[in-house]
């Protein structure tokens, strides 16, 4: 249990749906199915390392303000965490160099990026934008085994990626009763800016591909649905201005991922849901594992 305290393991489900869904824009479909394990493996890798030298690099600071997390209260060797943290951070980049030289690069720059924010950047102003690159280089990374990844790929990865770096400024003090509004109001502006540009793929890879008129103008309409419940938790941290309710945003909004993919692949297969089901399956285990460890 303190190894998946650790690793965060709730959250794994929404870098591999992230991963899947780069892989479907750029293919239209799961095949050829052996380099999209390997990038899987990859995405894996790279989300698990974040987790572990994530507190790694906190152990000072989680002596004195959270005792019980498995590193500050020894259920985890520190050593042993370092290794493991690094020796993730590696197999990343290899297992993607399985798939594709483009993929070994963009999953060298998502360990790059993943060191920095854990370590050296993570209290500074570039912390958001580098949580940020790191959803935006994974979605890429599942794109990256076509020749040219499509440009409805990177529209779609530079929307998430916005998206995050605004759950991260929102979240950089979730644990305190009392929040402000300096980083509320800016990173609930950054989530509502990655949800415009979510909406603006969304509304024209319809166009542009879905043949049913009535079928493109339902999708923009799901998104804008799966947008609601995330604006009301905005709308309440704000007014509230209290950790619980900015906690209850943070959690909502990284579920929402999911759908969100969800719904990008039924945009994808013009209205079928087989792919949808894996990703709701996704969601699915994320909830299951929250319930045992913590997402945040």
């Amino acid at each position: 249990m303190a190894w998946l305290r650790l690793l965060r393991i709730a959250a794994l489900p929404s870098a591999l749906a992230n991963l899947l869904i780069g892989y479907l824009l750029a293919n239209l479909s799961w095949q050829p199915a052996l380099p999209l394990v390997w990038l899987l493996l990859s995405s894996a890798c790279l989300y698990l390392a974040g987790m572990v030298l994530n507190d790694v690099f906190d152990i000072e600071i989680d002596r004195v303000e959270r005792p019980s997390r498995p590193l500050p209260s020894a259920s985890v060797s520190l050593s042993l965490a370092r290794m493991v943290g690094y020796g993730l951070l590696i197999a990343g980049p290899i297992f993607a160099a399985l798939a594709s030289v483009t993929s070994l690069i963009i999953a060298i720059g998502l360990a790059i990026a993943v060191y920095l924010y854990d370590g050296p950047l993570k209290r500074t102003l570039l912390a958001p934008a580098l949580m940020g690159s790191c959803r935006t280089l994974n979605i890429l990374l599942g794109a990256s085994t076509v020749a040219t990844i499509p440009s409805v790929a990177i529209w779609y990865a530079v929307g998430i990626g916005v998206f995050v770096a605004g759950i991260t400024l929102l979240a950089r003090r979730e644990a305190e009763t009392n929040q402000s509004a300096s980083l509320l109001i800016p990173g609930s502006a950054l989530m509502v800016g990655g949800m415009l540009v979510i909406g603006y793929f969304v509304w024209t890879y319809a166009s542009q591909n879905v043949s049913d008129p009535k079928l493109a103008r339902f999708f923009p309409l799901a998104f804008g649905f799966l947008f609601l419940p995330i604006l009301r938790r905005l709308a309440i941290a704000i007014s509230k201005r209290s950790g619980s309710a900015v906690q209850a945003t943070v959690i909502t909004s990284l579920r929402s991922l999911i759908l969100f993919d969800a719904c990008t692949a039924m945009l994808i297969e013009n209205g079928r849901p087989y792919y949808s089901i894996v990703f709701v399956g996704l969601l699915a285990a994320s909830w299951l594992l929250g319930r045992a460890t913590r997402l945040t």
